[in-house]
């Protein structure tokens, strides 16, 4: 990963909120999609 990229991730309903979702905003079976900037990378 380089700083500055942009990145997409999606979490698949069976690793984040099952079949019961997060009512009510969240429904069952739901993908989680984060975009993600790698802004610093720390280190040095």
């Amino acid at each position: 990963m380089e700083e500055g990229r942009l990145y997409k991730f999606y979490i698949p309903y069976y690793l984040a909120y099952s079949a019961n979702g997060s009512p009510p905003k969240i429904p069952g079976f739901s993908t989680l999609i984060f975009d993600i900037e790698l802004i610093d990378a720390g280190g040095e």
